[in-house]
This record gives structure tokens, C-alpha cells and sequence, in this order.
């Protein structure tokens, strides 16, 4: 399973939601986390439809797009991904 946060350097929400991202992954080594920046890579933005930052779109093992959010909290986030 992956977690992928789509961001950008100017977005402050983003900066806020960093820490948090960050943390989790450390948290769950089995799975892999990824922080894409929509500036430098704006065809894969383009590919997994992103309209807003920060998202976070949660893949299964399958490669399945589970869910997409933007900012949640680190209580939200852990619970999604301990369900991954």
C-alpha cells in the first residue's frame, strides 16, 4: 500500500500538513509514503485528477485509489492508514 500527499512549496496549508505526514510515515514502515510536489511533477497531478492542495490519495495493495482528502488531522490519517 502507498500514501501519496500532493503539494507545492508556496501552499501554506501544505506546510502545516507536512509534519504531520512526515510523522505517520515513520510510524508505518510496511508502508510506503510518498510527497509529490504538483509544480515539479504536473503531469502526474494531471494524471491522478488533483484540483486542490494538499491531497492525499491512498492506493491499496492492489493499486487500487482508495480515497482522496485534503489537510486531515494526524488522528484521520493514522486511522486510514492502519487500515491500509
Amino acid at each position: 500500500p502507498s500514501v501519496l500527499k500532493l503539494t507545492a512549496s508556496w501552499c501554506g496549508p501544505c506546510r502545516v500538513y507536512k509534519p504531520i505526514f512526515e510523522k505517520i510515515a515513520t510510524e508505518y514502515q510496511n508502508i510506503n509514503f510518498y510527497e509529490i510536489d504538483v509544480d515539479d511533477e504536473p503531469e502526474i497531478a494531471e494524471i491522478l485528477g488533483i484540483r486542490s492542495i494538499p491531497t492525499t490519495i491512498f492506493i491499496s495493495k492492489k493499486g487500487e485509489k482508495q480515497l482522496s482528502l485534503g489537510t486531515i488531522s494526524q488522528e484521520k490519517l493514522r486511522t486510514i492508514v492502519k487500515e491500509l
